[in-house]
């Protein structure tokens, strides 16, 4: 979201904002713009990757 502030704020280009915060692909600053325009804010929050976390359940004693 910083990204993209900053970018409306100055009116850089995308590539000059991956410059000045180390993104290593101005299309990745390109498709965030286009995502935050089409779906908002909520669509820029990181979820959680990798596998689910499995729940060990517990045998009851009989």
């Amino acid at each position: 979201m910083d990204v993209l502030i900053y970018m409306n704020e100055t009116g850089i280009s995308s590539y000059d904002a991956a410059a000045r915060f180390k993104i290593y692909s101005p299309a990745l600053i390109r498709t965030w713009r286009i995502n935050f325009n089409a779906y908002g804010v909520d669509v820029l929050i990181s979820k959680k990757k990798g596998p689910l976390s499995m729940k060990k359940e517990t045998n009851p004693s009989i």
